[in-house]
């Protein structure tokens, strides 16, 4: 008689580590299917500290929604933080960390997200050419990534709504409010975030079959 001894068999299965910097979500989406990414810049509490109450309490639920669209469509996101500062504000954090998306945090050392970050290589590996931009200061760190941005070919979308700024800024005369004369000429920028996710919807959002 032949004695079965018991079979064990060990699977050593590859382990991906991600980046510090980064989280990606399993979803059924892939890198070739993005033409769309978002990037959130600033949204840390001692630069809010400067913009008025009344205007963070309308930005941050568009930026929610903004968000919740970006998870349900599977658009990636990059959040971009300045060193030496307090990280995202937790009500975005929280969005954000449940978004069954790609999302990359990013540590900044300029006003422009992209210099010396790696930013320009990472949207490209996603294959994405137009930017979604959220975030302060709207002609500060927001115009300077957005400026890069068209440096580096891609193309840039905003909303009023979207972006803020302390207003004891003087608005620029060929910036306009906020920027939004400058918006207008080198992006697109939309009445308000609702008409701009119409817009990425009509242009950039694969429809399911």
């Amino acid at each position: 008689m032949i004695e079965l001894l018991p079979l064990y068999i060990a699977l050593s299965l590859p382990v991906e580590v991600p980046l510090p910097v980064s989280r990606s979500a399993t979803t059924t989406a892939t890198a070739s299917q993005f033409s769309i990414g978002m990037l959130l810049i600033d949204m840390q509490d001692d630069f809010l500290e400067d913009i008025d109450a009344r205007e963070k309490e309308r930005e941050i639920p568009n930026m929610l929604r903004v968000l919740e669209y970006a998870g349900d469509h599977k658009i990636p996101l990059i959040v971009l933080e300045y060193k030496g500062h307090e990280p995202t504000i937790k009500e975005l954090r929280q969005k954000i960390d449940s978004l069954p998306t790609t999302v990359i945090y990013i540590t900044k050392l300029d006003d422009s997200g992209f210099y010396n970050t790696g930013l320009e290589a990472r949207l490209k590996n996603l294959r994405i050419n137009n930017l979604v931009l959220m975030g302060i200061n709207a002609t500060g760190c927001v115009m300077r990534t957005a400026e890069s941005a068209l440096n580096h070919g891609f193309r840039i979308f905003t909303s009023l709504d979207l972006i803020a700024q302390p207003s004891s800024w003087v608005d620029d005369q060929d910036e306009g409010k906020e920027g939004s004369v400058w918006y207008k000429k080198h992006g697109t920028l939309a009445k308000d975030h609702h008409d701009l996710l119409r817009i990425i919807s009509e242009k950039y959002v694969q429809k399911s079959p």
